[in-house]
């Protein structure tokens, strides 16, 4: 059984195309278009064993979700941002982000970071 996921980003294009490589790879995924999206969507499916997340988004950004799934505990997070800053990185893994992506990525890439992280790895990329 494939694990299920949640990508959230507020362009519609960058959160299809995260959802359309995950897909193909196999995972159930989810969306959300800012955090308070994803909040409710990992309230309503507790199978979610991952979130892929943008940093920048309206109503909660992605370093306002973080801090609150720090809070629950649980699931782990891969961040992927345009915000691509040294700063931007080590904030978002010091908010519990087990890995961080920089936009534009390849689908490889991201399939290697949610693989480790599904399996225990991890690591930032």
């Amino acid at each position: 059984m494939a694990a299920t996921l949640l990508v959230v980003d507020d362009e519609p294009h960058m959160r299809l195309l995260a959802t359309r490589i995950l897909s193909n790879a196999g995972y159930q995924v989810f969306q959300a278009a800012h955090g308070a999206e994803a909040l409710e969507v990992l309230l309503q499916h507790p199978e979610i064993r991952l979130v892929v997340t943008d940093i920048a988004m309206p109503v909660m950004d992605g370093l306002e979700l973080l801090q609150k799934l720090a809070v629950r505990g649980t699931p782990p997070v891969v961040v992927i941002s345009a915000r691509s800053s040294q700063r931007d990185e080590e904030m978002a893994l010091g908010l519990g982000a087990k890995a961080f992506l920089a936009k534009p990525f390849r689908g490889e890439e991201l399939l290697r970071l949610v693989a480790a992280e599904l399996h225990g790895g991890g690591g930032s990329g």
